[in-house]
């Protein structure tokens, strides 16, 4: 642990809105695991059923917001929501994302706590209109790109931004093709919303099978375009190698049971199954390398826009086994290093302290003043 004064706090408000749950659900248990780990009380006040039931089963003290989805109980769910906040007494709220800003500040501002928020997708122009307010201490982004946007959108909250590093539990073994007398596997972890971002993952793998690889390629996700990529799959006489299974939850425990993990994308939001991926020990091939998230040489980089590219990645990937788990290897041994989930705790309750003595000095002041 940093030598960091953490003494000052002991009860933290996590703020989980229904999209925590669907992208980053491993690095809310790895935070309360770690916040209970260090004797610390959490509570969570979550949005939507499915965030309930996930939320139920951690040892945390638990409130759903709204409790009645209509816009004519405003009051009455903000009221119940001040209630469960004042007999809970946090020091600081997290709130894991920044789609519910608005009732954060709010109750921050009612109970004089300070808060930290997560902003993990890419700022639009209405961003520039969202109000965190003096109680708002730490903005922490998804990656770089976020944060410098951010900061452009909020010039007064530039100096409380930092570089969001997400921290997971790093395996002791290497995934990747740690087994060769089982079928080599790839997985996929990305939103099912446009056919065209898996046109040419589909037409790379259809030239792989023409050359005799045999291999499966799992696709966790969901959305709009899922009915068009199955259509496209079964056209391209792909379904022997091809399998859209949905969202899975947590995606770790699905992802430790293969061996490349590949995005045919770039996303416009920050993405955690990366950095699981990374853990668990896959090779990993991405469309655009984040220095931020690979040392040089840590994954193997194509152009999304090309299959032959893509096609090339995966040859490579699944001809060089020995290198594919070296490289695998260096990855999950540079993340360990610099991200690990105690290393991620330690930056996230040195935040905390610091949001909270500032809390304390600015309460000494005011009533100084006062006297």
């Amino acid at each position: 642990m940093q030598d960091c004064d953490n003494s000052k706090f002991s009860k933290v408000l996590l703020v989980a809105a229904p999209e925590t749950l669907a992208n980053y659900s491993d690095y809310l248990e790895h935070l309360v695991i770690g916040l209970t780990s260090e004797s610390k009380r959490v509570g969570i006040v979550a949005s939507g059923n499915l965030t309930m039931e996930h939320v139920f089963a951690m040892p945390v003290e638990s409130i759903q917001y709204p409790l009645i989805n209509t816009f004519l109980f405003e009051k009455y769910n903000y009221a119940k929501l001040s209630e469960f906040v004042e007999k809970f007494q946090p020091d600081v709220i997290h709130a894991l994302s920044n789609s519910n800003i608005r009732v954060v500040r709010k109750f921050a501002e009612q109970f004089s706590l300070p808060f930290v928020v997560n902003v993990f997708s890419n700022p639009t122009f209405l961003t520039r209109f969202e109000k965190y307010g003096d109680n708002c201490r730490c903005v922490f982004a998804g990656n770089s790109y976020i944060k410098k946007e951010f900061e452009k959108k909020h010039l007064s909250l530039s100096s409380r931004v930092k570089r969001f590093h997400y921290g997971t539990f790093v395996d002791e073994k290497t995934a990747c093709f740690d087994d060769d007398s089982i079928l080599s596997s790839i997985i996929v972890v990305h939103p099912v919303e446009s056919v065209n971002e898996f046109r040419n993952l589909f037409s790379a793998v259809r030239h792989l099978g023409i050359d005799g690889y045999e291999f499966m390629l799992a696709i966790i996700g969901q959305g709009s375009g899922e009915m068009a990529c199955r259509n496209l799959v079964q056209n391209m006489g792909l379904s022997h190698y091809i399998n859209i299974v949905g969202n899975v939850k947590p995606v770790r425990k699905f992802i430790a049971g293969a061996d490349v993990f590949l995005q045919p994308w770039p996303l416009k939001e920050f993405d955690s199954s990366i950095y699981e991926a990374i853990a668990a020990g896959l090779a990993v091939a991405v469309p655009k390398c984040d220095s931020d998230i690979f040392p040089t040489g840590d994954c193997v980089c194509f152009d999304h826009t090309d299959e032959l590219s893509i096609y090339g990645s995966l040859k490579g990937l699944l001809d060089n086994r020995d290198k594919s788990r070296s490289m695998a290897r260096q990855a999950q041994l540079s993340f360990g290093q610099q991200s690990s989930a105690s290393s991620m705790l330690d930056a996230t309750i040195d935040v905390y302290s610091q949001a909270v003595r500032w809390s304390q000095e600015k309460e000494k002041s005011i009533s100084t003043a006062s006297q």
